[in-house]
Formats: C-alpha cells, structure tokens, sequence
C-alpha cells in the first residue's frame, strides 16, 4: 500500500491520464478513509483485466487515487482513521488529503459512504443511503466487477 500511495503523489505533478478520484464523507470516519484507499488501490490493480465501469468510461484509461476528504492538518484529529492507518503500517505523509489536490482537474469522481458533491456530472456513487436522483450508483459486487445499479 505504502509504495502505492507513494506512486500516486509522485503522479500528481506529471502529466497522466485522466484522473479518477475516490473520496469518502468530510466526517472522514474509519469506513469512509478505508474505502478510499481499499477501492482505489484494488481499482489499479484490477483494471487491466477490468471491462466497462459505465458505458462511457473504460476503467483502463483512468489512473485512480485516493483522497482523504480532510485538509492535511486536520488529519491528526481524526484519531480513529490515523491510530488504524498506523496500524497497518502505512505511512500518514503517504496520503493525500483534499486541500492537496486540485479536485477541478478530476476527471472522474466515486464517492464512498456518502452522495453528495459540486461535481454532481462527474460522480459514480457507492453509498448506502442514495437520496439523490440523476445521479449514477454503482456498487462493488462478488463477481469483482462494477456494475450500474440505477441510473434515472
């Protein structure tokens, strides 16, 4: 996990391709870190053997990084998500947090444990309490692919 999250802040200042975001809720509370890192991390491994995501976007061509919905300093505070980062020996200065991107310059978004967001056209949902019409919700299934859930 360490050497990748070190590859994704390495990407940050070179040129790539698109870039696909996953972010959890602002409360940053454990499911929501973990998602992100999880999701992202296993999305870059899968994704050479991965087909579709949506009918548009094939997942091959996107780089995927995770994204601590947090500024920087706020990061300590949240004791929960840092003693298990700690934990399981990844590295705090590895992650990165939302004020360390510019997130205009995403090209894709998926948003874990939560459904709200200003780049509402650009968002893939994986939530459990989608209140939110127009949107697209995907969800991770056994089969290990992604599917469109509901898509009004």
């Amino acid at each position: 996990m360490n050497s990748y999250l070190k590859e994704t802040k390495k990407l940050l200042s070179e040129e790539r391709k698109p870039l696909m975001v996953v972010i959890g809720n602002e409360s940053v509370d454990l499911d929501s870190a973990v998602s992100s890192l999880s999701l992202a991390y296993h999305l870059n491994k899968v994704k050479c053997k991965s087909k579709i995501i949506s009918n548009e976007n094939k997942l091959e061509n996107f780089f995927v990084l995770p994204i601590i919905n947090a500024k920087k300093v706020e990061l300590p505070i949240k004791t929960e998500v840092t003693h298990w980062i700690i934990k399981n020996n990844i590295e705090l200065s590895n992650l990165i947090c939302r004020d360390e991107i510019n997130l205009d310059d995403v090209d894709k978004f998926i948003l874990v444990d939560h459904h709200v967001s200003v780049f509402r056209d650009k968002c893939w949902i994986i939530d459990h309490l989608i209140k939110i019409q127009a949107w697209q919700a995907i969800v991770f299934l056994k089969s290990k692919k992604l599917d469109l859930v509901h898509h009004w």
